[in-house]
């Protein structure tokens, strides 16, 4: 999925603009890496990695950056929901 982001990034001539990384969300050792836009996307099937990825969104968030979080409905979506209105009380966080 990175590779296919990169083309389209190279096609639209944004490869510039555009930096992609693998990043374990549950390896709390490891910083956030600095980013504008931080984007997440199918990955609230276990209940440790939901409840990563809330302290993760607060992370980006209170470092300025936008968080884009996509899920159809997964097992754990509750529980990243109730980890982020915990980390992130002062902000509103809905799936549409």
């Amino acid at each position: 999925p990175l590779e296919l982001l990169a083309e389209a990034a190279r096609r639209q001539h944004l490869a510039s603009r555009l930096r992609t990384q693998l990043f374990d969300v549950c390896d709390m050792s490891a910083p956030l890496p600095e980013a504008d836009l931080v984007m997440a996307s199918d990955l609230l099937y276990e209940r440790s990695t939901a409840e990563a990825m809330a302290r993760r969104v607060a992370e980006a968030r209170r470092r300025g950056s936008v968080v884009l979080v996509c899920d159809i409905g997964r097992p754990n979506r509750k529980v990243f929901l109730e980890g982020l209105r915990h980390t992130l009380p002062e902000e509103s966080a809905d799936f549409s």
